[in-house]
């Protein structure tokens, strides 16, 4: 019984090594983007990743949420659709349009893909328009409106630290 438990805590402690050796998440920042230099074409190779989820919906015709007056108005029903992409999910930047946006694309389909900006930190967020005091986007040629908590999704790639070791010579001498 004994021989289990040590087995099980070095089946875990080699578990926990190969989870801490792995590559991280970092977000994609735009020194990246110029220390790689990537353009248009090559940065379709890279695999990108969300770094929270974003959920989008759309609303019934009539149900649109806004301000009248001072009013705040609420829909009270007529949520048709709803999207949700997941933290993580693997993505890729189909194109960078002339204005410096990132189209980014989580699946297959015409124009279904999502708008990331440059922040002041450098950083890609997701882009939104504000509308009717609601963000909205376009997404396979349709508007959705998304969720506060995700205009702080930004993209990412996973980053590996590699050490670079000196070469080596070693020299076996001259004889006579």
């Amino acid at each position: 019984m004994k021989i289990m438990n040590i087995r099980a805590q070095y089946t875990l402690l080699i578990a926990l090594f190969l989870v801490t050796a792995c590559a991280t998440y970092e977000p994609f920042t735009e020194p990246m983007l110029n220390e790689f230099k990537l353009d248009t074409k090559n940065i379709k190779n890279v695999q990108f990743y969300l770094s929270a989820e974003i959920i989008m919906f759309k609303l019934e015709d009539g149900h649109a949420m806004g301000k009248e007056g001072n009013v705040f108005v609420q829909n009270t029903g007529g949520l048709t659709q709803k999207v949700r992409i997941k933290r993580n999910t693997p993505c890729v930047v189909e194109r960078i349009d002339k204005e410096g946006f990132f189209h980014v694309r989580f699946e297959p389909g015409a124009n279904k893909t999502l708008k990331f900006q440059r922040a002041d930190n450098n950083r890609y967020y997701l882009h939104t328009e504000f509308v009717n005091n609601r963000h909205q986007l376009e997404y396979g040629n349709e508007k959705y409106y998304v969720t506060n908590p995700s205009l702080i999704s930004f993209i990412m790639v996973q980053m590996r630290s590699v050490k670079n070791s000196p070469s080596e010579r070693v020299i076996g001498g001259k004889r006579a």
